[in-house]
């Protein structure tokens, strides 16, 4: 036996409210997916970092570095995500420690939000002096 089932045109009508609720949704889901960790790469001739599944990722090279502060304190007002600061750019996803990165070819400073900050400085000052 078939059974039919009837839809009417209007059934699959989307209004105004829900094509905005879809993207709210869609943007969360971004955000969450994006800001949910920060992962620090250092190896013998680059620190990089990747923010969440890699849609946000920087790398800088080692002989471009001039200093690496380690245990700087973010303001709350920064918050989290990618922020300008009054003298560069902070990428933070938790918490107020942070790496800050100091460069030869340019004046402004990377700050990378880190609860392992003091661990993540030492390694990169290590990697720093080996190759200088």
């Amino acid at each position: 036996i078939f059974v039919g089932i009837q839809l009417n045109r209007h059934d699959f009508q989307i209004n105004a409210d829900s094509i905005g609720l879809y993207l709210v949704e869609l943007l969360m889901v971004l955000c969450l997916l994006t800001f949910h960790q920060i992962k620090i790469t250092v190896t013998d001739e680059n620190v990089s970092f990747k923010m969440g599944i890699g849609l946000i990722k920087k790398t800088y090279a080692l002989k471009d570095i001039t200093e690496c502060k380690p245990v700087v304190r973010n303001s709350a007002w920064s918050g989290i995500g990618i922020r300008l600061i009054p003298n560069g750019w902070l990428f933070n996803v938790s918490g107020l420690e942070a790496i800050e990165l100091s460069f030869k070819s340019r004046s402004s400073i990377t700050r990378i939000g880190t609860n392992k900050a003091a661990e993540v400085a030492n390694l990169i000052n290590e990697k720093r002096r080996a190759i200088n």
